[in-house]
């Protein structure tokens, strides 16, 4: 019997940030500093799972599945979130959001794999200069994503701290202030979106031509 995939070092690092993220979801609306805490954990794990796959030799297109929509999950559920805390104009941008992350995510995992990639974070030739970058830099794409995920918290936070009626461990409007700094990154974060599902329907359109070139002509 071959090896076990799914006990893999960083699979179980993945199904703990699922499990983090179901407790998230739990105290989402009774307790925001649990909320705050479950989700936070469950993002800081991103940032070690792909850490342990290269360093154990554990790479595995089932991670590499696994990590993906466990982020796209978790965007998603504090979107959600956030829609029912803010106002509708917010909810519509929440929601466009969602929908390109999704969408540009999965349309460039699904890419690579027929591409034979490992992951959608390898960076092949034909890769957009920018997504050379976002993804070649393991720096630049954790503070990206940090930046993303961290706006979209602290959006959390904010809003619940002036709602409670308890006193507030931190203070309002510097949260607010570290919000607006993490702006920048959170839409720098949205553009490499657009840009990535450019790159996947192009790259899935090459595919289909190459696919159509070699397929045996039909006889009249």
């Amino acid at each position: 019997m071959g090896e076990n995939i799914y006990l893999f070092v960083p699979n179980l690092i993945g199904y703990v940030r699922v499990l983090f993220l179901a407790l998230a979801i739990y105290k989402s609306f009774d307790d925001y500093i649990l909320f705050f805490v479950f989700y936070g954990l469950s993002q800081l794990l991103d940032a070690f799972d792909g850490y342990a796959a290269r360093w154990l030799d554990q790479s595995t297109k089932y991670g590499a599945v696994l990590d993906m929509v466990t982020d796209r999950a978790s965007t998603a559920v504090l979107a959600i979130a956030l829609s029912k805390l803010y106002s509708q104009q917010v909810a519509y941008g929440l929601m466009l959001m969602i929908a390109v992350d999704i969408m540009s995510h999965y349309a460039i995992l699904y890419s690579s794999l027929s591409r034979g990639q490992g992951s959608h974070k390898d960076t092949p030739q034909s890769l957009h200069w920018a997504l050379k970058i976002y993804y070649g830099s393991r720096p630049v794409l954790f503070i990206l994503c940090a930046g993303q995920e961290g706006f979209l918290l602290l959006m959390y936070l904010h809003k619940m701290l002036t709602l409670s009626a308890t006193p507030a461990f931190v203070d309002p409007e510097l949260v607010r202030w570290v919000m607006l700094a993490t702006l920048p990154l959170f839409a720098i974060k949205q553009l490499m979106n657009v840009i990535q599902l450019k790159q996947a329907a192009t790259d899935i359109g090459e595919i289909d031509h190459a696919i159509r070139a070699n397929r045996p002509k039909k006889s009249n």
